[in-house]
């Protein structure tokens, strides 16, 4: 009934927020403990302070000022995959990155997450031979969300074009999936990936590619 009750209760926030036209910044928000489908935060401390995100958007409280977007923005073609590099805004309450990409003008799909202290990131499972466009959004420890970075384009490797590379036939070409792009961190080959896209597309603006 405790759990039955809090959802209840938090039916009754996004109610409110939408009817005063948020419902983009629930969206966002929601998606800082919900980064896909089928992953959500388990820690009951950040469920905590997700509620009170919300119980402050509501009463005007909340620190609503986004920080600056990633800079310097690089993008280098890997095997099924293009690595990233960028320059962190200087913001002290970064909590960290969301990456999109694009194949198709008009695309928008949501890659994954990166956390605060990442400078890089490889994003994988991209189909070989496609021009990827990518592009980052930071967001802060209250869910604000930066503007997009500038955006950068890429193309996968075939593992043909690598001679020490194993053939793999499974990502790539017409079976491609959404479904299988991952991020990871870059600086970090121990790093846990953070999300995996859920394949849905993005409602964060799209690239202008």
């Amino acid at each position: 009934m405790k759990y039955l009750r809090e959802a209840m209760e938090d039916y009754e926030y996004f109610r409110l927020l939408d009817e005063a036209g948020e419902d983009a910044w629930v969206t966002d928000v929601t998606r800082t403990v919900a980064p896909k489908t089928f992953q959500w935060e388990h820690d009951w401390r950040a469920m905590l302070d997700w509620r009170r995100k919300v119980a402050e958007k509501i009463l005007g409280t909340l620190d609503e000022v986004p920080p600056g977007p990633p800079a310097d923005l690089s993008a280098t073609g890997a095997i099924e995959s293009v690595e990233l590099a960028f320059t962190a805004p200087p913001d002290a309450d970064l909590a960290g990155y969301d990456i999109y990409y694009a194949i198709y003008e008009g695309d928008a799909f949501f890659g994954g997450r990166l956390g605060a202290d990442a400078t890089s990131a490889v994003v994988t499972n991209l189909p070989p031979g496609r021009d990827v466009t990518l592009w980052i959004r930071a967001f802060d420890e209250n869910g604000n969300r930066s503007d997009e970075s500038e955006s950068v384009t890429a193309t996968p490797l075939s593992a043909d074009d690598d001679d020490d590379a194993e053939d793999d036939d499974t990502v790539g070409g017409d079976g491609f999936s959404p479904n299988l792009v991952s991020v990871s961190d870059g600086d970090s080959a121990d790093s846990e990936s953070d999300a995996a896209a859920d394949g849905e597309p993005d409602d964060a603006g799209g690239c202008g590619c």
